[in-house]
């Protein structure tokens, strides 16, 4: 258990507090409890497979033995990561190009994701969407090569080789 004095209690975007609902809540795990309240967490009651015992309200009911709640538990991880704070480690995107190639990956990214949900639309275009996002990636950690650059120039100014 980490002291409210200790430098390393505010490192952490996310806490996971795992109780064993299988049994009554102890001090320590009030304590814990108690400390966590004000960070930013999520309360995992565990085993789950078992009579519950202890009554923790708003905590995700999780089985670890037999995967039970995972799905759940993954979804409230993400909505209390996703909130209004920026996470500390988030990097700033300062270059105007790299946001816009940024953007248009995100457009790829969402139109493979729309394409592959539907049944009707074959595998190539979520694959012809995906190479389009890994380009826009590629572009921005200096990945291309020359020629590419060079195509995508003449492609964008109607310049002939």
């Amino acid at each position: 258990m980490q002291s409210a004095s200790d430098p390393f209690r505010d490192v952490a975007d996310l806490v996971l507090v795992v109780i064993d609902a299988s049994e009554s809540l102890n001090p320590d795990d009030q304590s814990l409890l108690d400390h966590t309240q004000d960070r930013h967490r999520v309360v995992v009651a565990n085993k789950s497979d078992r009579q519950a015992v202890a009554g923790i309200p708003g905590a995700v009911r999780v089985s670890a033995t037999r995967g039970d709640g995972l799905p759940e538990l993954r979804c409230a991880i993400a909505r209390e990561l996703s909130g209004d704070d920026r996470l500390r480690d988030t990097a700033a995107v300062s270059n105007m190009r790299h946001v816009a190639l940024l953007e248009e990956a995100r457009s790829h990214l969402t139109a493979a994701r729309d394409a592959a949900a539907s049944a009707r639309i074959p595998e190539e275009f979520v694959l012809s969407d995906l190479q389009a996002a890994r380009m826009r990636f590629d572009e921005i950690v200096g990945a291309r090569t020359s020629e590419d650059v060079l195509t995508h120039i003449f492609e964008k100014f109607c310049i002939g080789k």
